[in-house]
């Protein structure tokens, strides 16, 4: 169960998957793969599996290049460097992988060899580790989920207490000559992202 403004929404247990999602990603794959969002912007709904992904503790490992040499990354590429390959660890076994692979004797090979080193020395750790488009999936079935589980509370009648502060917000919006934003932007804005954010940092996809 997961609680935000004193309203709960049950989230049903499941076995976690192999491993949950990082924070640098391919945004054009959210958008794609959930363009057949139903009643919903599908924008929106990559706004959430972004906002999950960002609450996950992993570690993106990254091959980057300068076009003459790579090399081995867990922050942001330097000014002119591109990324040629990137995996997502838990933190314990990223720093197990990168301990056991010569970092710095690793420039001068190309990056299909680096990336090879890497998913050798994952394999050899049992340190499990997903790409960027394993990654996308994984968290936007989470969310569509999830999405699903809070309306479904809602259609229940659990949710009176931020449907009241939706009500108070339109009076006040009318008062102002100003437009309200609409019922369901004012959900996932107020509540539904909270509840996404939640389920990410503990650590597992429901």
């Amino acid at each position: 169960m997961v609680r935000c403004n004193a309203v709960a929404v049950v989230i049903p247990q499941r076995q976690p998957a192999p491993l949950p999602s990082a924070r640098h990603c391919d945004k054009r794959r959210a958008l794609n793969y959930l363009s057949a969002g139903q009643g919903e912007s599908f924008v929106s709904r990559a706004l959430l599996v972004e906002a999950y992904i960002a609450a996950l503790p992993l570690t993106a490992v990254a091959i980057v290049s300068d076009g003459r040499r790579c090399r081995i990354r867990t922050g942001e590429p330097a000014p002119g460097e591109t990324i040629k390959h990137r995996f997502f660890f838990r933190p314990s076994h990223a720093d197990l992988v990168l301990m056991t692979i010569e970092r710095e004797g690793v420039t001068d090979q190309a990056p299909a060899a680096v990336a090879a080193q890497i998913e050798r020395a994952a394999a050899t750790l049992g340190a499990p580790y997903q790409t960027p488009a394993e990654l996308w999936q994984a968290a936007a079935e989470a969310v569509a989920e999830i999405v699903a589980r809070v309306e479904a509370t809602n259609q229940a009648g659990g949710l009176k207490q931020i449907n009241r502060q939706y009500k108070a917000y339109r009076q006040q919006q009318i008062a102002r000559a100003e437009r309200a934003v609409p019922y369901s932007k004012f959900l996932e804005q107020r509540y539904t992202v909270s509840i996404v954010r939640g389920v990410a940092m503990s650590g597992r996809i429901i």
